[in-house]
């Protein structure tokens, strides 16, 4: 096989000048032939894409905020509604806050001076606690191994305290809003 010819760097072969035609954002970053991620990466802001709005919103997102308000409450409204059964914990979507009753709800709104309707409450649903799959220390045992007698004893015993109960280990918001009174969703007065 012939070997490799030596070129030295102040040789002509070694390099060539070269003008290239592409898109720089604002920042000097070259995307090449890609107009859009240039623009994307130079803006701050963006039009809205709502259907004859336009308006300029924060680049990270594609509604403004009056359209994604819009959306969020048809959204909300489209849910259906139920009553407060005594337990379950309230979330305010529009506060982006968790209320364990009915009650500290209303007094927030009240505190607040905002109508409870306008927070859009939604109805937690709860997570529970899940039994231990004695998978769970898999990557930590020998190949083959076996847990031990006493791990897996006490392993099998609070599964079973898991699956004899239901323990409520935190609240998510879930797909039902809150009833607020019986004129508008069909449900019953609180009180």
């Amino acid at each position: 096989m012939k070997p490799d010819p030596i070129i030295l760097s102040t040789s002509d072969e070694a390099a060539k000048l070269v003008t290239l035609t592409g898109w720089v954002s604002r920042q000097g970053t070259f995307y090449g032939n890609d107009e859009h991620i240039a623009r994307y990466a130079g803006c701050t802001h963006r039009p809205c894409e709502t259907e004859g709005c336009g308006k300029p919103t924060e680049k990270m997102y594609i509604y403004c905020e009056d359209c994604r308000h819009k959306r969020d409450l048809a959204k909300y409204e489209a849910m259906p509604a139920a009553a407060w059964d005594g337990t379950q914990m309230i979330f305010s979507d529009s506060h982006d806050e968790y209320f364990s009753d009915l009650e500290s709800f209303l007094e927030h709104c009240e505190s607040n001076e905002v109508e409870p309707a306008d927070c859009r409450p939604i109805l937690c649903e709860p997570t529970y606690a899940r039994q231990v799959d004695p998978d769970h220390w898999a990557d930590d045992m020998a190949e083959d191994g076996e847990l031990p007698a006493e791990l897996e004893a006490a392993l099998d015993a609070l599964n079973k305290v898991i699956s004899d109960g239901e323990f409520v280990l935190s609240w998510l918001p879930g797909k039902t809003r809150l009833a607020l009174s019986p004129q508008s969703d069909g449900g019953s007065e609180h009180g």
